[in-house]
């Protein structure tokens, strides 16, 4: 999908896509990203790959500006949504029982915002659990583990912990 949506734009820009392994990189260099793209992307998807938007308040409840995955409702169930990413706030409420907890199957891949967080990351060395996954497929399977409460949860998905 992104490599079509990246194609369109290219053309509209008339950028030329180069060749080889770092094509799409190079390409990445030349196209001007505005802030939030993923919402580009996200229209893309439902305009050209045939996604839909869905409602999901019964789940997620009102939020206070339209981001439920930044800034949770107490009772919001937003791991029954298997999201891709939640902000680290998100996965402190998580944790933490005011919202339901995140879904062990598929976990979310990444954490942003974990300074806004409070302490909960701080002693985390996420790149270098990232780069050791990256290195060996014995790493992979416990990459991270974290303490929930009297419960330890081996997380089998590596996510990168981004900092504004």
């Amino acid at each position: 999908v992104a490599k079509r949506m990246l194609g369109y734009v290219a053309a509209r820009g008339e950028i030329p896509i180069g060749k080889g392994p770092n094509a799409w990189q190079e390409l990445g260099q030349q196209v001007f990203f505005p802030r939030f793209e993923h919402i580009a992307y996200q229209q893309w998807c439902v305009l050209h790959e045939g996604f839909r938007f869905r409602d999901v308040t019964n789940i997620t409840g009102e939020t206070n500006w339209g981001s439920f995955l930044e800034d949770p409702r107490p009772g919001a169930r937003i791991g029954e949504l298997q999201p891709l990413w939640v902000s680290g706030e998100t996965f402190k409420r998580a944790e933490s029982g005011e919202i339901g907890p995140m879904s062990t199957e598929a976990p979310p891949l990444l954490i942003f915002h974990v300074d806004h967080a409070g302490d909960r990351f701080k002693d985390a060395d996420f790149k270098s659990q990232w780069e050791r996954w990256q290195k060996g497929s014995e790493q992979q399977v416990k990459l991270l583990e974290y303490a929930s409460g009297k419960t330890t949860v081996s997380q089998e998905y590596a996510y990168f912990a981004i900092e504004d």
